[in-house]
């Protein structure tokens, strides 16, 4: 009895490194299937047993439907499908048409339709009039509607007048209107006394000497500081 278990137990012993034999290689196996259907170069195809190849076809044939249809270089418009082709080309309208709309990447109006080419054609007006109301720069009036321009003419005097109130920029003060001088007159002594105050740079000479002045008064104002007696 003692002699069958001792027996048994030398059995199980040899069999085990043909298990982890076993299972190494399957582990190989289906790491090899998984570099061959995700594209690495690790992949050996000659190690695929027929189902694999199978799964391996439909697994490019996938991924190259999705480079057609994303507008990637390495699609393969011969092996698509009639169907495939007609969803690759509404999404080549669809992102040619919203690079019109954008204003960024290839455009091809000659491609658009007679809707799509007026589409992209006021939203190249609205950007134009975008970019005129926030930079005024490059702004150009001649295709614009009266009440663009309009808009356009208040958003420049606005922006002129910013320029002269915070002394930045460009500032036209033959444009400003009497309340507007009266701020911009108003901001700019107040920055002058300011630079005078705090380190003198910028400060304009004819208000040193009134804020050294106010400096002094202030001075004298302050009570005098007496001696404590015990």
């Amino acid at each position: 009895m003692k002699l069958s278990r001792v027996v048994f137990f030398l059995s199980a012993m040899s069999l085990w490194p043909l298990c982890g034999m076993a299972q190494s290689n399957e582990a190989k196996l289906l790491t090899n299937l998984q570099n061959c259907l995700e594209g690495f170069s690790d992949c050996n195809a000659k190690q695929l047993d027929a189902r694999e190849q199978v799964a391996l076809a439909q697994a490019k044939q996938e991924q190259n439907f999705e480079d057609c249809y994303d507008g990637f270089f390495d699609c393969d418009s011969s092996k698509l499908s009639s169907e495939e082709r007609g969803l690759v080309a509404h999404a080549a309208e669809d992102r040619n048409l919203q690079n019109c709309l954008d204003g960024i990447g290839d455009c091809n109006k000659s491609e658009l339709s007679e809707p799509a080419r007026q589409l992209a054609q006021e939203a190249e007006r609205i950007k134009g009039l975008a970019g005129c109301l926030d930079d005024m720069e490059g702004c150009a009036l001649s295709n614009m509607a009266p009440w663009e321009k309009e808009a356009t003419a208040q958003a420049m005097q606005d922006y002129n007048f910013r320029n002269c109130l915070e002394g930045l920029g460009e500032c036209d003060s033959s444009k400003l209107n009497g309340q507007e001088q009266t701020d911009v007159a108003r901001a700019t002594r107040t920055r002058n006394l300011q630079s005078c105050t705090w380190d003198g740079s910028g400060c304009d000479e004819a208000l040193r000497g009134a804020v050294a002045k106010q400096k002094q008064e202030a001075s004298n104002r302050q009570p005098a500081k007496t001696k404590k007696t015990d």
